[in-house]
């Protein structure tokens, strides 16, 4: 063969072998299956169907093991099985970060969602959940479940299934894997005064540190929970006197330009509860994070539990009254620090309890219509900064009937005192102005 022939056809034929990597490599498969509990491979997409058939069945148990578990814009990740399965468990053993920017769903009614990745989470942009069940999201190195059987997350092998319920997400070190998330809207039985798939439903976020920016997070009558652990031990999937959390060490959550809330419905199952435990907690940029009682006894609450925590530039974390009914407590517990403000652009930071009324009532509080407790404890001390407002009472404006939004200036908040630049409890009735709050 001539020489330039030669070099053609070696030319032609790099060529065609580099179109196919190409090709091979930008279909790579997103989901796969590690082969521990049922089969091993590739799922094939973008429309991935993740049956009963890929993973191990126990009973209402629904096992998988997944190698890598990623979901990219446009793309679906579908959940089926029997409808006996209350509980699928899914974890990713191939030590990367999954990404989620498309769908995870499930077919399976009124079965709960539990994923575990020890390497992390990261929600994008387009992540959506169309989920009937409860959604649980962590980064933890193991899942115990109610009969003590604890299946790992990082091996393949070692571990024996279980019929039992979930009941822990298990941490082994102090750096455990980041969930971020970032514009991305997560939320259960969402959008209908009807009793939709996912109303009564949790949804929780438990891993390293928790980032969360610019995102849409919130159940109806059911509750979110967001938690941050910095070491070993265990957190609880529900908080009781068999399954506490175990954890000693928190590490950050920081959300910023987000709205996490929970409501109530009327005659909704139980209390919806918004619960945020870390290290550091900063609440920043606008961000609200807010319970509403649609006229429901099961007035719901929001807790924050830190080392630190922070509620600054125009943020709110409140529980409101909407129409009638009671507004829930609000409970923020740190060791060492509160600050509250400074507010931003015009917009205080908020910590408050209150009624939201329609604007053609006015008058007093009745006891069908009123705010629950805002409480504040710090081991060390506790910051009100300018535009920094603590308080509970009514508040009277036709924009606060629709659930998301709050005062815009101080004016707003009918009843209260104002205390050197800050406002504090209705002097009488729900506290005073105190000379251990430090002011700036």
């Amino acid at each position: 063969m001539p020489m330039a022939s030669a070099i053609h056809s070696y030319r032609l034929l790099s060529g065609c072998l580099l179109a196919a990597l190409a090709t091979t490599s930008g279909a790579r498969a997103q989901i796969t299956l590690d082969g521990s509990f049922g089969r091993s491979g590739p799922i094939p997409g973008p429309s991935y169907t993740i049956g009963a058939d890929a993973g191990k069945l126990m009973d209402h148990n629904l096992f998988h093991s997944f190698g890598t578990f990623n979901v990219r814009q446009n793309e679906t990740a579908t959940f089926t099985g029997p409808a006996s399965v209350r509980n699928i468990i899914g974890r990713v053993t191939g030590g990367q970060v999954s990404n989620i920017d498309g769908t995870i769903a499930s077919k399976i009614a009124g079965a709960d969602l539990y994923l575990v990745n020890p390497a992390g989470w990261v929600f994008g942009p387009t992540a959506r959940l169309n989920v009937p069940g409860s959604v649980h999201i962590s980064s933890a190195d193991s899942v115990r479940f109610a009969d003590g059987t604890v299946i790992s997350a990082r091996s393949t092998g070692g571990s024996s299934l279980t019929i039992a319920a979930p009941a822990a997400f298990g941490f082994m070190g102090t750096n455990p894997g980041d969930i971020t998330v970032t514009g991305s809207t997560l939320a259960l039985g969402i959008g209908t005064n009807q009793l939709p798939p996912g109303f009564g439903k949790h949804l929780s976020l438990v891993g390293g540190r928790v980032t969360i920016t610019g995102a849409t997070i919130a159940t109806d009558a059911g509750k979110v929970r967001i938690v941050s652990a910095a070491g070993p031990g265990g957190v609880s999937v529900r908080q009781s006197a068999s399954t506490r959390t175990t954890v000693k060490s928190f590490g950050p959550v920081s959300i910023s330009d987000t709205n996490v809330s929970v409501s109530n419905a009327s005659n909704g199952p139980e209390k919806a509860r918004l619960r945020i435990h870390g290290g550091t907690i900063g609440i920043s940029d606008n961000s609200q994070i807010s319970a509403y009682n649609l006229s429901d006894a099961n007035y719901p609450t929001v807790s924050l539990r830190g080392d630190d925590i922070a509620v600054t530039t125009g943020s709110v974390v409140g529980s409101f009254a909407v129409g009638q009914g009671i507004g829930g407590a609000v409970k923020v517990s740190a060791t060492r620090s509160v600050v509250l403000g400074p507010g931003q652009a015009g917009h205080p930071a908020y910590l408050v309890s209150a009624a939201l009324l329609p604007p053609q009532v006015s008058g007093t509080p009745t006891q069908q219509v009123r705010s629950g407790a805002v409480s504040i404890t710090s081991g060390g001390t506790i910051s009100l900064l300018p535009g920094g407002i603590v308080g509970t009472g009514l508040i009277a404006a036709a924009a606060l009937v629709t659930p998301g939004l709050v005062p815009a200036s101080p004016a707003d908040l009918n009843y209260w005192a104002r205390c050197r630049g800050a406002v504090l409890h209705r002097p009488g009735h729900h506290g005073e102005c105190r000379s251990d709050f430090v002011v700036g």
